[in-house]
């Protein structure tokens, strides 16, 4: 119970695998935990755990592993589908792959660049190509959203109902008139709106939104748009996520001065609040990376890290507090310093803090609810 900490790869973690060169990705698939990660030869590995047997495995995904795939250069990202689990990467060339098990077996599709869509080649290079997957309100849409070499925003879908794949350029002059993007896109599901957020050139965040009745709209989150949340750091991205009572969306972001800033709804009105630093409801450290949020028995936490290799969370109780806590480095578990940014994540009972240290090793810093135990109460006296 409580806090834990376990090594995911490497010598002496759960499984062997490589090092990694790319933040993790985890999911969760029938009960399965998977982390996904990319080593230094461009190979996608996932390192998943199987409840049903208690054990940890490892298994390549591309180049010559489960498919056949070329060489990554930028992801994996991680989501599923209905029964699918679908890992997709971008290569050298600027090709958007996915690699997905349907249940019986895996496959390899190419979905830009003359593969399933006539989508083109997406920016290559760094955290700035990473793809989105989400699903629309209806889940009969899945959908890969990536930034094209051109800095627009591209969506390559899945309609099931059609049977048939479709791209749609987002911004710059497609669905919306809004700017180039610098970083990646962040697709979120609010009610019946589909909502894609990206960071443009001038450190604006950009809500490119579909309404859910045929018309697509856009808005500037921060910086004199719908709030006065400060300028966001150039070349990352919103972390965009619903609250659990499902009334409130947020935009969480990296500012320029180092701070995380939360924009959101809350059904009637549009607030910003910052989260960290001086004069904001926590006083975490200044952070490095793109925050990463989640929602824990309604509980909300917003993960980060600082330039010490800090990882920290910001999380709010639901009864009007905040809070912060270091999780690694001794704070709450004994996790060495953090390398490359923290993923954030909930399966279960379990809150998971999962990050690789400079070397490349993966770790997870994991919280498990105390089980309580209520003893029946003693049988009455007999008479």
């Amino acid at each position: 119970m409580g806090w834990n900490l376990q090594q995911l790869n490497a010598t002496g973690g759960d499984t062997r695998g490589p090092q990694t060169v790319s933040n993790p990705f985890v999911s969760v698939y029938n009960g399965q935990q998977h982390v996904g990660y990319r080593d230094s030869a461009g190979n996608v590995w996932d390192s998943f755990y199987r409840p049903d047997n208690g054990s940890w495995n490892l298994q390549q995904i591309n180049s010559g592993g489960v498919t056949q795939g070329p060489k990554a250069v930028a992801g994996p990202f991680i989501g599923v589908y209905h029964d699918q689990q679908h890992f997709a990467y971008i290569d050298g060339a600027g090709n958007l792959w996915d690699s997905f098990y349907d249940g019986s077996g895996w496959s390899l599709q190419k979905l830009n660049a003359g593969g399933k869509t006539s989508g083109p080649a997406a920016m290559t290079g760094g955290t700035a190509t990473l793809v989105s997957i989400w699903n629309d309100p209806t889940d009969t849409q899945q959908h890969f959203t990536d930034r094209g070499s051109d800095n627009a925003i591209y969506d390559a879908f899945w309609n099931s109902n059609g049977g048939s794949w479709t791209a749609q350029k987002i911004n710059a002059g497609g669905k919306t008139n809004g700017p180039a993007a610098s970083g990646s896109p962040f697709g979120c599901v609010f009610h019946s709106q589909q909502h894609i957020g990206y960071n443009s050139g001038f450190n604006d965040i950009y809500d490119s939104w579909y309404d859910g009745n045929g018309h697509w709209n856009v808005q500037k989150i921060n910086d004199g748009g719908v709030t006065g949340g400060h300028p966001a750091y150039a070349g990352t991205y919103p972390f965009i996520w619903v609250d659990p009572s499902g009334s409130q969306q947020h935009f969480t972001y990296l500012g320029d001065d180092r701070a995380i800033y939360d924009a959101y709804w809350n059904g009637s009105a549009w607030h910003v609040q910052k989260i960290t630093q001086q004069g904001g409801l926590t006083n975490g450290p200044e952070a490095v990376s793109a925050p990463a949020a989640c929602v824990f028995n309604q509980q909300q936490h917003i993960g980060y890290r600082d330039d010490q290799g800090g990882v920290w969370d910001s999380w709010y109780d639901g009864d009007g507090h905040w809070n912060v806590q270091k999780i690694n480095a001794i704070g709450v578990t004994q996790g060495p310093a953090a390398g490359f940014d923290v993923f954030v994540w909930v399966t279960g009972e379990q809150q998971h803090f999962t990050y690789a240290d400079k070397a490349g090793t993966i770790w997870d810093a994991y919280y498990t609810t105390p089980v309580v135990i209520v003893e029946p109460p003693p049988p009455p006296p007999p008479p």
